[in-house]
């Protein structure tokens, strides 16, 4: 399966009260027909809340894993968040868990390659642990 590989430093949130760390990032992307692609959403606090918006040429399955779902893929027993997309979705999850999270677009289903644009935003309650990086990776 091919993957497409790039790599976004996002930086060091810094541990002050309360909501102190938000980040976002924007990224495109292409998807050949029968194929998906992930983007990994790494030293995700608990709690945090984690904002997606994406847009597409085509339809797309999207989902949201956390690491353990990742390493099953395609053959997940639940997801965080998943749906079908025709053009347009929007959603939020809350994360149980502090961890890697992955933001998973699929077009296994479709004849064409599709096209898409993601914006992700991260708003992360650092009361629950000391401040670490977080770091998003795109494959």
């Amino acid at each position: 399966m091919m993957r497409l590989f790039a790599a976004i430093l996002l930086g060091m949130l810094v541990c002050t009260p309360a909501w102190a760390g938000q980040k976002s990032v924007e990224l495109t992307a292409s998807i050949p027909a029968h194929e998906w692609n992930s983007t990994r959403l790494q030293n995700v606090y608990q709690g945090s809340t984690l904002n997606f918006e994406l847009t597409s040429d085509e339809e797309i399955r999207v989902l949201l894993l956390d690491k353990e779902g990742f390493q099953k893929y395609p053959q997940i027993d639940r997801a965080l968040f998943q749906s079908v997309a025709s053009h347009e979705i929007k959603f939020s999850v809350i994360t149980p868990k502090s961890g890697d999270y992955y933001l998973v677009v699929d077009n296994t289903a479709g004849d064409l390659q599709v096209h898409y644009l993601a914006r992700i935003e991260a708003r992360t309650n650092v009361m629950a642990e000391k401040s670490r990086p977080w770091v998003m990776a795109h494959r």
